[in-house]
């Protein structure tokens, strides 16, 4: 069992906390959950409360640093406040009087952004790369779907358009747009895995 799946949710001293969205059901410290998700390729993220604990009442939720405050928390369909915090991770903790039947709906900002590397001192060609990130996702280009090795010149125009994966096995699959080159990208988790040189991988692309 890997670990994501044993850590999802795990027991806290006043009821549960939600560390990892992972789409199934789970049973722990009294609690009953159903979690409907596609997540990390969405960022809706559905907790169906099918069991709840009258005496340990806080059911908390990680809320991952790329989305932080633009994140939305509704319970039975109203609006939770999120207090605005640092750009590092951290939970959001409701305490209530929980019931079956309950319905927490979190959607995350998965902020389609631009990561650059710090370069290696004396090597100034070494800044010249860039990676594309959705959410959680590493974006990569892979040779048996999309060109590699070519420069992008980088551009404040930036875009994103997810699609459906019919002839490529991978978790995520987008076209994105930088500046006037558009690239046909998928989850780095599910690039390379021929592993010979028929699927040449590449998150760092060269700009």
């Amino acid at each position: 069992t890997a670990l994501p799946l044993l850590t999802a949710v795990t027991e806290s001293k006043n009821g549960i906390a939600v560390n990892y969205y992972e789409k199934g059901a789970v049973e722990i410290n009294g609690y009953k959950l159903l979690i409907e998700t596609e997540y990390p390729a969405s960022g809706n993220v559905k907790v169906n409360v099918t069991k709840a604990n009258a005496d340990k009442k806080e059911i908390s939720f990680r809320i991952p640093a790329f989305s932080g405050a633009n994140s939305k928390i509704t319970v039975n369909g109203e609006s939770y406040q999120i207090d605005v915090r640092d750009t590092d991770s951290f939970y959001v903790s409701i305490c209530r009087e929980w019931s079956d039947g309950d319905v927490i709906e979190i959607d995350f900002d998965m902020n389609l952004r631009i990561e650059r590397p710090c370069g290696v001192d004396g090597k100034p060609e070494t800044k010249n790369y860039f990676a594309v990130l959705f959410g959680p996702i590493v974006l990569a280009r892979e040779s048996r779907i999309s060109e590699v090795g070519t420069k992008v010149k980088l551009s404040d125009k930036l875009r994103i358009e997810p699609k459906t994966s019919i002839d490529f096995d991978c978790v995520f699959r987008a076209d994105v747009t930088v500046g006037d080159t558009v690239m046909d990208m998928i989850d780095y988790g599910s690039a390379g895995k021929t592993w010979n040189d028929s699927s040449l991988t590449e998150a760092w692309i060269k700009c």
